[in-house]
Order: C-alpha cells, then structure tokens, then sequence
C-alpha cells in the first residue's frame, strides 16, 4: 500500500480543481454583471434626484418613467437570462447544484482510493 504525502497530484485532483475554477469564473462574471447593473442604476438614481431639484415639474414625470424603468429592466433581464441559457452558461442554482455532485463523486473515487 503507497502512502499519498501532500505533494502527490492526481490528474483527478488537477481536473477537479480546474472545474471548480472554472465553475468560479462563471459565478464571477455573473456577479459582476449584477454589481455593474446595480451600480449603472444607483448613479442614475443619483442623476434623477439632481435633476428633479432643478426641474419640479421632473416629478410628476418620474412616476410613468420608473413604471417603464421597471418594464424595460425586467425585459433585458429575462433576455440577458435567455442569452446566457441558449450560449451554455448556467444559473447559480445550476452550479450549485453541479458543485454538489462534484464533491459527492470526488468523496465516492477517494473512498474507492483508500480501500486499495
């Protein structure tokens, strides 16, 4: 029986760790396509309150322009979403979900490892 020390690689070790970077790049970008469109967002907000001080009238006409805000933000959600889908890339439940079975099959083919 051969004792693995810390230094021992195995290609399923390699091809493990690539996946989840790889799973980990994916969670980033979508992460931080959200953070950009909160950001995009909040700086508007902050460009609608400066302006409604300087126009009065702005007011009134917010209301009908957050309701089509709001319209307009769910519609390139629900595209962006169905993008992402058609091209492969997958939600964050999706890749939870996949991150689970890894490590489930990577605890199964290290307890057959270790009845060798």
């Amino acid at each position: 029986m051969t004792t693995r020390t810390s230094h021992d690689v195995t290609a399923t070790d390699v091809a493990r760790r690539v996946w989840l970077a790889g799973l980990g790049a994916m969670t980033m970008a979508r992460e931080q396509g959200e953070q950009l469109f909160a950001t995009l967002t909040e700086r508007g907000e902050e460009l609608a309150r400066a302006a409604e001080k300087k126009v009065p009238a702005m007011g009134a006409a917010r209301g009908a322009a957050d309701d089509a805000w709001k319209t307009v933000t769910t519609l390139v959600e629900t595209q962006l979403n169905s993008g992402l889908h058609w091209i492969g890339v997958p939600t964050s439940d999706e890749l939870a979900k996949l991150s689970r079975k890894v490590e489930r099959l990577s605890a199964s083919v290290d307890a057959l490892k270790a009845r060798r």
